[in-house]
């Protein structure tokens, strides 16, 4: 009877470990992502101080799912701190290539200045993971996103009389009072994540 116990108890905990990350091995709870994205920003109407959406995407080379898509919506805040001039929140999703998983994440950050690298700002989001479909349903872990963003050339983008920005110099210039603005970032997430296959 002990033998069958033990044989059964071993035979139960492998099968877990195989529900966790689709059969990779229980240290694939490790995760981390390495990203290019675009990034568009909207004014949104009738806020003062000016507030804006924030939609993100690109692809994302993820362990351990290997090569993804990354979509964002999110929105950005200015405060008066002037190394942390905008707050974020939102959402991130990650999907899997064949596009039959994915995770999504609540966001929460900042964005930060930088005077030795003028016109780039920082990156600094806690993401924590909420829920998945397919093979990821039920995932949960908490991830940290750290990178940098500037913005893409914007005709008419004035900062001083006769002087049109490529990157604005500084992180108050983020945007300007009205349009679209549209850029390139550079990131990277490290944490963990897990999930149970789906339902």
């Amino acid at each position: 009877m002990k033998r069958t116990s033990l044989t059964t108890g071993l035979c139960l905990a492998l099968g877990c470990a195989a529900l966790v990350f689709g059969g990779t091995s229980a240290s694939a709870g490790e995760f981390s992502a390495f990203a290019g994205t675009t990034f568009i920003l909207v004014p949104v109407p009738d806020t003062s101080p000016q507030q804006y959406t924030h939609t993100v995407d690109g692809v994302v080379q993820v362990s351990p799912l290997g090569a993804c898509t990354v979509h964002f919506d999110l929105l950005v805040k200015p405060t008066s701190n002037a190394k942390r001039p905008y707050t974020v929140e939102g959402t991130q999703t990650i999907t899997t290539a064949d596009g039959k998983s994915s995770v999504t994440s609540s966001v929460e950050g900042y964005l930060s200045s930088n005077p030795a690298n003028a016109g780039f700002l920082g990156i600094h989001y806690k993401l924590t993971f909420i829920g998945g479909t397919g093979q990821l349903a039920r995932a949960h872990g908490k991830t940290q996103l750290s990178g940098f963003a500037a913005l893409a050339i914007t005709p008419g983008f004035i900062d001083s009389p006769g002087n049109t920005n490529v990157y604005p110099p500084d992180a108050d210039l983020i945007a300007p009072p009205s349009g679209d603005l549209t850029g390139k970032a550079c990131w990277m997430m490290t944490g963990d994540l897990m999930w149970h296959g789906a339902d």
